[in-house]
């Protein structure tokens, strides 16, 4: 590939050689290998046997045929080589070529593109590293699914492998154009082998704006695949060649065409529309909006400077020698960016160690750090929201941080947190008394009752009630024998499932209740000591269940899970019957069920009066209604439940045991 012609000759600088030789060696492995996947796909098609029939069916047959005979052992030798070359090359290119461009750029940081520093090196290598990485893992497939006998699963890795591979080649060839002296060109020069440019300019308020990043993508279904980049000159001029191997999937003839403008440390500050099925020669002009600040903040522009040093160490884990390694790395002192000098990276440090304890943003922090306010808790708890603010906005409109929309509710949270944390150093555990009853008033034992802070959702402690349906539970209080705390109270049965949740203002002094709904304590019995009248089984059913209590056929979610044999229609009603017994006795739950609701969800979802209505004269409508507050509350224990369940799956952390019987 007579790629000098296209891109322009060799530097002729000492420096430069090693880097642009190891840069035509990775391009011609990329050659290399492209030409051995298409040996392979064409081995697997088997494209010496298309006169075999005329129809699909006749094909694939004939295909697979010659997939599992005698070319099985040529595709797996070929493959094998494959996968050594492409394994080879990732261990012998990269570490060299980062300290080539690293001698390089030390001997002349003006060398090249004024996009390619020291600091975005990194950047460059990483990117060239993930295709390499990537095509090694297809690869790799590649060779499981031609051992596995894997036909249709060989062909699509040989897709993905030609897929990575492009990407590559275009990372490759970006890299090899920054070395260049202009930094415009990438990919093929404007016309080479069918190649597309995309020009225009970048303004703001009708002001060239010059020495930004402008990127072109090709729009995909569900993404974007960048096809160069260039940086705009003196009049905000750039242009942006590429080839049309780089969106030549789907067999298309051009690219849906966007283009994105960054500055110097990658933020983004406009974007054009997508130009679908552009020409060969596109024309785009983009004006940044008036209100965007073009020159990146001292926050931004620190960040990414450490993103390229830290190598993946987060802030809170570094220790005071990395500390004062980055201050001279970063020659903080030293730089009319960061006018604080090395307490740029002090308050930095403050900043993101105070976001682990308060639901903030780490750029509003440093924000404020950078304007004197003292990164403590006591600060933001006894400090006005107006003086934050006053602080806040003086840090954006000198740069120092960016403007967020959300910055006054930010601080006020902040400030809500801080005080309660201030509040609560005096607080000590006390033991606090809880009991749980029934209607009427009759102690329920057995049951489990957890607690959690009203205002933060934060689980506090649980405990079991004892015969007489207390527990004793050590809650930290205010000081003082009539401190109260706002907490959220939930109580599950003995098989795990939340029966009712109830928000409590407890003190230390006296016992705080919590009272089950109508009917909750029947179904851990068997069904066979009901009266079978009571949830309108017939003998023969109650017979078939006799052993099984209406906790067990909920916790299944229905008869059948449990193996019984049972008339499908009375078998619903029955897990009805157990699911509506949540929130009333047997014989209105029945009564429920027979009026067709088969959850406490469904009778929330329904209108109150409608509800009333709709169970005629089954139920007392002073009950009924009582029931529906009832479902409503059992409705929002579930939503709470699957809520935390999402988010313990979110999270890694271990899910709730208990659940709500219910067809939500």
């Amino acid at each position: 590939m007579a790629r000098d012609d296209e891109y322009g000759h060799m530097d002729d600088r000492p420096l430069a050689q090693p880097c642009l030789a190891r840069i035509e060696r990775l391009l011609d492995h990329c050659d290399e290998v492209a030409e051995m996947l298409d040996v392979i796909g064409r081995t697997l098609v088997d494209e010496r046997d298309d006169d075999v029939g005329s129809t699909v069916a006749e094909v694939l047959d004939e295909v697979e045929e010659t997939f599992v005979d005698e070319r099985d052992a040529e595709v797996e030798s070929m493959v094998a080589d494959l996968l050594e070359a492409v394994r080879s090359a990732r261990q012998d290119t990269y570490e060299t070529l980062d300290r080539e461009l690293s001698k390089l750029l030390a001997a002349d940081p003006g060398y090249g593109s004024d996009e390619l520093t020291p600091g975005t090196k990194d950047r460059y290598i990483g990117e060239l590293t993930d295709h390499h990485d990537r095509l090694c893992a297809v690869t790799a497939g590649l060779s499981d699914r031609i051992e596995e006998g894997d036909h249709e699963g060989a062909l699509a890795c040989v897709d993905e492998a030609r897929t990575a591979l492009r990407h590559l080649e275009s990372a490759t060839l970006h890299l090899k154009c920054m070395l260049r002296s202009d930094g415009t060109s990438v990919v093929p020069a404007d016309g080479a082998d069918g190649g597309s440019v995309v020009k225009g300019r970048i303004t703001q308020d009708g002001t060239a704006a010059s020495g930004l990043t402008v990127r072109a993508y090709d729009r995909d279904l569900r993404g974007h695949e960048r096809l160069g980049e260039a940086t705009t000159n003196a009049d905000g001029r750039y242009r942006i060649a590429y080839g049309p191997d780089v969106f030549a999937a789907g067999e298309r003839a051009s690219a849906d065409l966007l283009i994105r403008v960054y500055d110097e440390v990658g933020g983004r500050l406009a974007a054009s529309d997508v130009r679908y099925n552009a020409d060969a020669s596109e024309t785009i002009d983009l004006e940044i909006p008036p209100e965007v600040v073009v020159e990146p903040s001292e926050y931004a522009r620190l960040r990414h400077e450490l993103k390229a040093v830290l190598n993946g160490v987060e802030l809170t884990d570094l220790s005071k020698e990395d500390v004062e390694f980055l201050r001279h790395e970063l020659d903080l002192a030293g730089r009319a960016a960061y006018p604080a000098g090395g307490e740029t990276l002090t308050t930095l440090l403050e900043a993101a160690a105070l976001e682990e304890r308060f639901p903030a943003d780490t750029e509003l922090l440093y924000g404020l750090g950078r304007q004197d306010v003292e990164l403590r808790v006591e600060t933001f708890a006894t400090t006005s929201t107006e003086e934050m603010m006053i602080c806040y906005e003086t840090a954006v409109a000198e740069n120092i941080v960016g403007h967020r929309e959300n910055a006054e509710s930010d601080i006020t949270a902040i400030q809500r947190r801080a005080s309660r944390s201030v509040e609560r150093r005096d607080w000590q555990s006390r033991a606090v008394i809880f009991e749980v009853i029934d209607v009427d008033g009759d102690p329920a034992p057995g049951y489990r009752l957890s607690l959690a802070d009203q205002l933060s959702g934060r689980s506090i402690a649980s405990g079991t009630t004892d015969a007489e349906g207390r527990v004793t539970i050590q809650v930290t209080m205010p000081p003082g024998d009539d401190a109260m705390r706002a907490l959220d109270a939930t109580v599950t049965n003995q098989v795990g499932e939340a029966i009712v949740s109830k928000q409590l203002s407890v003190t230390a002094g006296s016992p705080s209740t919590v009272t089950l709904p109508r009917g909750v304590g029947d179904d851990g019995t068997a069904i066979g000591e009901l009266d079978p009248r009571t949830i309108g089984l017939p003998e023969e059913a109650t017979a078939a269940l006799e052993a099984v209590s209406l906790a067990e056929i909920r916790s299944a979610g229905d008869v059948a899970s449990l193996g019984i044999d049972l008339n499908s229609e009375v078998g619903d009603h029955v897990a009805d019957v157990a699911r509506l017994a949540l929130m009333a006795d047997l014989e209105t739950a029945s009564a429920l069920a027979t009026a067709g609701y088969d959850s406490p969800v469904s009778v929330a979802d329904t209108p109150v009066e409608t509800f009333v209505e709709s169970i005629g004269d089954g139920v007392d409508p002073d009950v009924a209604r009582e029931i529906h507050t009832t479902s409503q509350v059992q409705s929002a224990v579930l939503s709470a439940t699957l809520a935390g369940r999402r988010a313990a799956v979110a999270n890694g952390t271990d899910v709730p045991a208990f659940d709500i019987g219910g067809d939500a």
